[in-house]
């Protein structure tokens, strides 16, 4: 599986309350009225975008890993996935070798406490954080071979709304890069939350197989705060990170 097996938000909106106190003067008589202060709506909150992404790779953590309860089937699936950096760079052969960091993705599945999947080897992610976090492709232990081209820069902060492309990315099926396996479109974008001061964060994968032209979509989210702390994680499609 390439970028997009691994790495969800739907309709968004904001709520705006304002309180409008008026008042008249004068008791019992025609004494003169003030006009009621015009009341300036708050600005909008926004959320850390570059920053909580880049601290989701670069750090070692679990916050990727999520719950899900099928309540068809009353069964309880986890999805315990962990992020663990290295402490050296390497040559990235897929953009003209240039130095980048690495961490590395593992994923285990399990259902009602036993596990049914586990990644085979591990997935090594490729970036560089200076000046800009941009993550520049990845190759998975079982062959295929990613390159992100190419790589916008994240914004520092965002509002609720806000949408964007990431990266494009060239999934081939080996380290040769000889033949496509598919070509995978990467959006982020801030959705409202459950509660106030909160967002998902969500990364949209639109996946095109090269051969067939068939096309699938998934999506991983990261419920967080104006702080950029990970509180949650939901997952949505066949395939996510």
């Amino acid at each position: 599986m390439g970028i997009a097996s691994r790495m969800a938000g739907r309709t968004f909106g904001a709520v705006l309350c304002a309180a409008l106190l008026g008042g008249c003067g004068g008791g019992d008589g025609d004494g003169d009225r003030k006009a009621p202060e015009t009341v300036e709506p708050p600005a909008a909150s926004t959320y850390p975008v570059e920053a909580t992404l880049q601290s989701l790779f670069t750090t070692a953590n679990t916050r990727l890993s999520s719950t899900y309860v099928d309540p068809a089937n009353r069964e309880d699936y986890l999805f315990a996935t962990e992020i663990t950096p290295a402490t050296h760079q390497v040559q990235f052969g897929g953009k003209g070798d240039i130095l980048v960091n690495v961490s590395y993705l593992t994923t285990a599945v399990s259902r009602n406490g036993v596990k049914i999947w586990e990644q085979p080897g591990r997935a090594t992610l490729f970036y560089v954080t200076s000046p800009d976090f941009l993550w520049h492709g990845q190759i998975d232990d079982e062959g295929t071979y990613s390159v992100h081209e190419p790589v916008n820069v994240l914004p520092e902060r965002a509002t609720l709304g806000t949408r964007g492309n990431w990266f494009t990315a060239i999934d081939y099926t080996d380290r040769s890069r000889s033949t496509v396996k598919q070509r995978t479109t990467v959006d982020y974008y801030l959705a409202a939350a459950d509660t106030d001061g909160t967002a998902w964060l969500c990364l949209d994968f639109q996946i095109t197989e090269e051969a067939t032209g068939a096309r699938q979509s998934s999506a991983t989210c990261l419920k967080t705060d104006a702080a950029g702390a990970v509180l949650q994680v939901r997952r949505e499609g066949k395939a996510a990170l």
